[in-house]
């Protein structure tokens, strides 16, 4: 009943490890590797509402001194009437 082509318990825990260690091997430079992925998408997203926020307030100073100067103006104007 013995056979030599059956393998020892040995045998199945080495297979065994070296299997675990390639998966656990593969995992982390996979997941390594996604993170990064996420990290620098995660990065230009940050960049890119950086500057859509200064956009903003930009636009927002040039709206207030525009209305500003025309204010001004509708000032000068009616003194200019009286």
């Amino acid at each position: 009943m013995d056979n030599d082509n059956s393998l020892s318990l040995r045998d199945t825990a080495d297979g065994l490890i070296v299997r675990a260690a390639l998966l656990t091997l593969g995992g982390l430079f996979i997941g390594g590797w996604i993170t990064a992925l996420a990290m620098k998408v995660a990065g230009k997203a940050i960049h890119l509402l950086v500057l859509l926020g200064a956009g903003l307030i930009l636009t927002g100073l040039g709206t207030y001194e525009v209305k500003k100067v025309q204010r001004r103006w509708r000032r000068d104007d009616i003194s200019n009437v009286a």
